[in-house]
């Protein structure tokens, strides 16, 4: 998608009312209010910076850079044409989830933050310790009132309530998952490893989860969305 010849490398999507927000590597952010068919660039307080998510609380965006050549969590409230930094941690936010007051940031590396202020501040609230090497948690989604983070390489499945304690979903299917994307859709939540090889449901909050046959071969997979119930 593009303005004439320009071509992008989406990294991120968010809606907000009527408008459409996207990430883009390397280019920032860029903005359609007319459903896709014209695309402008919005990057003021921001820059040519890789966003690598985007979520809307309220009235307000939030989008996740990377701290190598952005400024960690930016806010605007202006439907993303002007942004401020909403942060003073440098973490690199891979994704992002609310639960009530609960504001949850996946990290590259560098486990959960969480703010209880709508992203004012935030803390480091979890961060796999127990492992020889920090995984990233590359997906979040809610549940039940639940949050569930899914680890890369192979690390499984936590839970939180308040996104402050986690609790591993312990189960022998659960541990040898590759959550690299997570969704909830309608009583269940489907999770992927980036492959149909490595797909898995669990309809009791995470306790158990169970292999989906694949329909369609060894297929990657590169996201999860959910459509009704």
């Amino acid at each position: 998608v593009g303005n004439d010849t320009d071509y992008w490398y989406a990294t991120a999507l968010g809606v907000k009312d009527t408008t459409i927000l996207v990430g883009v590597a390397d280019f920032g952010n860029v903005r359609s209010t007319d459903r896709g068919a014209t695309w402008l660039q919005r990057n003021t307080g921001m820059g040519n910076t890789d966003i690598t998510a985007l979520i809307t609380i309220g009235q307000t965006v939030f989008a996740g850079t990377l701290t190598q050549n952005g400024l960690g969590v930016c806010r605007s409230s202006d439907g993303g044409d002007t942004w401020h930094q909403a942060s003073t941690w440098g973490f690199n936010a891979a994704c992002f989830a609310v639960n009530g007051n609960a504001f949850v940031a996946g990290t590259y590396q560098d486990g959960i933050y969480l703010s209880t202020d709508s992203g004012s501040n935030w803390d480091q609230a979890e961060r796999f310790a127990d492992y020889s090497s920090t995984p990233s948690v590359l997906a979040l989604t809610v549940h039940d009132s639940i949050i569930f983070a899914g680890l890369s390489s192979f690390f499984g499945v936590y839970r939180s309530t308040d996104g402050a304690s986690w609790q591993f979903c312990d189960s022998n299917s659960a541990y040898a998952l590759g959550a690299n994307y997570l969704v909830s859709c309608g009583p269940a939540i489907v999770s992927s490893g980036g492959n149909t090889e490595f797909d898995y449901i669990s309809t009791d909050d995470g306790v158990t989860w169970a292999q989906l046959p694949s329909t369609l071969g060894q297929t990657d997979i590169y996201s999860l969305a959910a459509n009704g119930t």
